[in-house]
């Protein structure tokens, strides 16, 4: 229900209690101003002014988003898409148990070299060497790998041992 105040005696009105206040009350004739939109109405034209703005709207200002119309059914929300399974992931930990490394033997053969040595230069040179033997090992499988996946592309194919781009092949 839209309220008003009388300019007068600025009392805070409800509109069933306007009508009595400027007409026949302390502030006969009268002008009511709306609190909600600030518009003056003489007489008894506030009597048409039935709906205003809210609140919100006023004090918001550009940033208002009004209420969606309760009339409207909401739409029910789309059934969740199938989600797909994550990528496999690798577990480090796991695949560098597999390399074949003799972490005994190969810190032997660094300790007979250099006598005393601290512990990180230790683990560095182990672990450089550990990177080494792992590269030998699965630089194989990675080079299969990457030729099964670019054999697959029908752009590509292999000429005189050399990969090349069919469209460059039409060129000469």
């Amino acid at each position: 229900m839209v309220t008003f105040t009388c300019d007068k005696c600025n009392e805070s009105l409800k509109k069933n209690k306007v009508k009595n206040h400027i007409s026949a009350g302390p502030c006969r004739g009268s002008t009511v101003t709306c609190i909600d939109c600030f518009k003056t109405f003489p007489g008894m034209e506030f009597d048409a002014h039935t709906s205003c703005i809210s609140e919100a709207e006023r004090y918001q200002g550009k940033l208002y988003k009004s209420p969606k119309p309760k009339s409207a059914p909401v739409p029910p929300p789309p059934p969740p898409k199938a989600k797909s399974p994550p990528p496999p992931t690798f577990d480090w930990a796991a695949g560098c148990e597999t390399i074949d490394f003799d972490w005994k033997k190969e810190t032997k053969k660094i300790l007979r070299r250099d006598k005393k040595l601290p512990k990180d230069e230790l683990e560095n040179e182990l672990r450089m060497k550990f990177l080494q033997e792992v590269r030998k090992q699965i630089d194989p499988a990675i080079n299969k790998m990457m030729d099964k996946k670019i054999s697959r592309n029908k752009k590509i194919t292999v000429v005189d041992g050399k990969y090349v781009l069919k469209s460059s092949l039409k060129k000469e």
